[in-house]
């Protein structure tokens, strides 16, 4: 065993690696990094739902109806403020806050319906499980909604930004 070496490993072996070249890595404002953003921040929602319908319907007894309304739509205006804040912080500055989250909440109650179409067609018609059937309905509203609202609420600014794939 060579004695510079305590692990018997050769140094050139236990050299680092090159860094990655700055163009081959995940450039803020990719899809790779808003797409991994958005998940965050649906993660984030998901929790905040959950949180407020255990707080509304299991603490302070509200119907569920209710209380799933109220938790919802608290989750919506958690990942508009992620969302706008960060997976599309560079598209959100100088727009006017109403309409982005008008379009914002359009976009989700279209993502809603197509969730539970998803669902239910999954479940009932090719008889999916259903916790299985959730998870089609919910990657496929995830989808829906990353891309309106990339396409539509948090369009680029540029001229034929809409379409622009950035």
């Amino acid at each position: 065993m060579d004695p510079s070496t305590t692990s018997g490993l050769s140094e050139s072996r236990l050299a680092l690696s090159p860094p990655i070249p700055r163009r081959a890595r995940i450039q803020p404002g990719s899809h790779p990094a808003r797409f991994a953003a958005f998940i965050v921040a649906g993660l984030l929602g998901l929790a905040t739902q959950l949180g407020m319908t255990a707080l509304l319907y299991g603490r302070l007894h509200l119907p569920l109806g209710a209380a799933t309304a109220l938790a919802i739509q608290t989750a919506i205006l958690v990942t508009f403020t992620v969302n706008s804040k960060v997976t599309w912080r560079d598209r959100a500055a100088g727009r006017p806050l109403r309409r982005s989250l008008i379009t914002f909440e359009l976009v989700s109650l279209v993502g809603l319906g197509l969730n539970l179409a998803v669902v239910l067609t999954a479940a009932d018609v090719i008889g999916l499980h259903y916790l299985v059937a959730t998870l089609c309905g919910a990657a496929s509203a995830s989808c829906w909604n990353y891309l309106a609202n990339h396409l539509v609420t948090f369009r680029s600014p540029r001229p034929g930004g809409a379409g622009q794939i950035r």
